[in-house]
């Protein structure tokens, strides 16, 4: 309960400041263009790399994507880059 009024007034005060919610309340911010070419940013870790699938750890959950011939072209602590042909992308939420 207390993390659910904490993030509410986390994302009150960013509304009210302008401030951007991925900053102020943790979140992942992810691009895709095209079929081919997915950037993760504010990532918390690789949990599963392979040619068909890759898992991404989130602040509240992951992000799994599948396709094929799969790879990151770059990754840091703030950015995972995915080039291949991607299938799917799913979203598990731990909360």
């Amino acid at each position: 309960m207390a993390a659910a009024k904490k993030r509410s007034w986390r994302r009150s005060l960013s509304d009210l400041l302008g401030l951007p919610k991925e900053v102020t309340l943790d979140l992942a911010r992810i691009s895709i263009t095209g079929h081919d070419h997915l950037t993760v940013e504010n990532h918390k870790g690789i949990l599963e790399y392979g040619p068909e699938r890759i898992r991404i750890g989130l602040a509240d959950g992951e992000i799994i994507i599948d396709g094929n011939d799969l790879h990151l072209t770059a990754l840091c602590r703030e950015e995972a880059v995915i080039h291949g042909p991607i299938r799917s992308i799913r979203f598990l939420m731990t909360a």
